[in-house]
C-alpha cells in the first residue's frame, strides 16, 4: 500500500531528476496515460510522450533551469508541491500563442503543481505559476 511518504519521495523524484535532466527518470515514474495540464497558458500534454514534451520545452527554454522544493504537503492518493524555478531563457518556449523567442533574460517564478497517483505512479499532474509574471521578468509586457 502507497503512503504519503511514498507520495513524497515520488515529487522529490520528479524534481531531482528534471534538474538532472534525467528525463527518463521523470517518465519512468508516470502511468502511461498521464495527462499534464498546464493551466497558466492552457495547454495538455498527455502520456510519456506528453512528459518528455513538457520536460523538453523547458529545458530548451532555460537550459540552465533550477527548481527548488518550497513545499510538499502529500496523501496517499497525490501530491502537492510549490517550488521555485529559476532559469535564464536562452531558447524558445512554447507559450500559448505559440513559441516565444530567447531574451537572455533570467527568471524566477514561483510554481504550485498537484499529483494525482494511481498504482504508486502520477496519473494527473496540473500546473500552476502566474505566466504574467513570468512573462514581465521576460521583458514581453509592462
Amino acid at each position: 500500500m502507497i503512503t504519503a511518504q511514498d507520495t513524497t519521495a515520488l515529487a522529490k523524484t520528479w524534481y531531482t531528476s528534471f534538474n538532472d535532466r534525467n528525463f527518463d527518470k521523470n517518465v519512468s515514474i508516470c502511468e502511461e496515460n498521464i495527462v499534464l495540464n498546464n493551466l497558466a497558458f492552457g495547454t495538455t500534454f498527455k502520456g510519456h510522450a506528453g512528459v518528455r514534451e513538457w520536460l523538453s520545452n523547458w529545458s530548451t527554454a532555460l537550459p540552465d533551469a533550477r527548481v527548488e522544493i518550497v513545499s510538499i504537503i502529500a496523501s496517499e492518493n497525490g501530491v502537492a508541491t510549490e517550488f521555485i524555478g529559476r532559469g535564464t531563457h536562452k531558447g524558445p518556449l512554447m507559450g500559448p500563442q505559440g513559441a516565444i523567442p530567447a531574451t537572455g533574460k533570467k527568471i524566477e517564478v514561483r510554481f504550485c503543481e498537484t499529483f494525482q497517483v494511481k498504482n504508486g505512479k502520477f496519473a494527473d499532474h496540473r500546473i500552476y505559476f502566474d505566466g504574467a509574471t513570468m512573462l514581465r521578468q521576460l521583458g514581453l509586457i509592462a
